[in-house]
């Protein structure tokens, strides 16, 4: 759970093996080894009666990722791209587009 800019957000992190189904896939994606997703329940702090959003995303990898490990990758991800945007809006104006 994590409390910030007025919002909590719950985040579930699930990873598998690549089922026995799909494995007539990979030759698509070389190596691959996990199915993973990843839940997410988006509430505004101030509007508590509300039910909160929920986002799901899929993601596959060739990484032996654990379900921590994914959670961690994908913070990461975010964080260097809202940082990247952020600077793209400040110096270039893209906001202003």
């Amino acid at each position: 759970s994590e409390k910030s800019h007025g919002r909590e957000e719950i985040r579930l992190h699930i990873v598998c093996d690549v089922p026995d189904e799909l494995i007539d896939f990979t030759f698509e994606w070389k190596g691959l080894k996990k199915l993973c997703v990843a839940v997410s329940f988006r509430s505004i702090i101030a509007e508590q009666k509300k039910e909160p959003e929920m986002t799901v995303r899929y993601y596959i990898s060739s990484a032996d990722l654990t379900a921590e490990k994914f959670a961690t990758a994908i913070r990461n991800h975010w964080h260097v791209e809202n940082k990247l945007h952020w600077r793209l809006d400040v110096v270039m104006n893209e906001d202003d587009c």
